[in-house]
């Protein structure tokens, strides 16, 4: 696995991304208006993402959808990492604006072992920002209940301990609520984790939103190193 060295230097100029541990990286900060380059993975693994029919916004380096009603827009990570669940150490976040959801409910990321009611974790968008969560085996492991943030640039970390089987939502470098992932088994399945409506099931999609940077790592993230990465991107946010 090849891992860039030390720290990436944002190109708004707000400090820099860690890229210590990082596995993949879709980076429309540097993206200069080119989905292709923001698509290319940009953590030097290789792992390019594939654009499912979400819009572009050259002129502003993001992604976005309006007037959406179909929960099969997404883009795929093409990546999963092989071990994650509540043993093992990882992160994912993702900036999002999100203004209008479907059913008060939109997926952000997520994947799962096999059907819908196994072994699973999502991150989901719930009148803007409300929860997160895994299931494994039909049972609840944890529901986040956070702040909900109206029409306006957040980044968003879900990250596990696995020293202390501990998940954590973090929105713009600040920790909103923990749950115990020690039951939650070992998401298997040879599924790439699947950003912006994963097809979870066909009422969880975005109607109106913006979509920025996307990162997973194959470590956790204090609270510190998410207000590190919100520190770095939110000045092309308007932030």
């Amino acid at each position: 696995m090849f891992t860039p060295i030390g720290f990436y230097a944002a190109a708004t100029g707000g400090g820099s991304i860690i890229t210590d541990n990082l596995e993949q990286w879709m980076d429309v900060v540097a993206a200069g208006g080119s989905e292709s380059t923001a698509l290319t993975d940009a953590s030097g693994n290789g792992r390019n993402l594939t654009n499912n029919g979400i819009s572009w916004d050259a002129a502003n380096s993001w992604f976005y959808l309006s007037s959406n009603s179909n929960y099969l827009l997404g883009i795929d990570s093409n990546y999963r990492l092989p071990n994650i669940g509540g043993t093992a150490d990882w992160a994912l976040e993702m900036w999002v604006r999100a203004q209008d959801v479907s059913a008060a409910d939109a997926a952000l990321y997520g994947n799962r072992t096999s059907g819908f009611t196994d072994n699973w974790f999502t991150l989901n968008v719930r009148d803007e920002l409300d929860y997160g969560c895994a299931l494994k085996s039909g049972g609840e492991v944890g529901s986040l209940n956070g702040t909900v943030y109206d029409d306006e640039w957040i980044l968003i970390n879900m990250s596990n301990d696995s020293s202390t089987t501990t998940c954590y939502l973090t929105t713009n470098g600040v920790r909103e609520a923990s749950f115990d992932t020690s039951t939650l088994g070992t998401i298997d399945r040879a599924v790439d984790v699947q950003l912006i409506g994963p097809r979870q099931t066909s009422t969880m999609y975005f109607v109106d939103a913006q979509f920025g940077s996307y990162r997973i790592y194959s470590k956790h993230f204090t609270e510190e190193e998410c207000l590190n990465n919100f520190n770095a991107e939110k000045s092309h946010f308007g932030l």
